[in-house]
């Protein structure tokens, strides 16, 4: 449940926070199709989901203006 999740999440150092966020950003850089981009983000908590997916934008943006 929902519940039992965030109950799991509290286990989490912050130097466990920047593994799985990490582990999420190469995971990210490596799908190929929507499917596996939802994959890479599945069971990561909902504050690192947004802020892996916040540097996925601003990684494209950067990469978009600097060509």
């Amino acid at each position: 449940t929902e519940a039992e999740k965030q109950e799991c999440e509290k286990l989490l150092t912050p130097e466990a926070k920047k593994l799985l966020e990490n582990q999420a950003l190469d995971c990210l850089k490596n799908a190929k199709t929507d499917e596996e981009r939802k994959e890479c983000l599945k069971d990561l908590p909902k504050d690192l989901q947004k802020k892996v997916l916040a540097k996925e934008s601003v990684k494209a943006y950067l990469d978009c203006v600097s060509k």
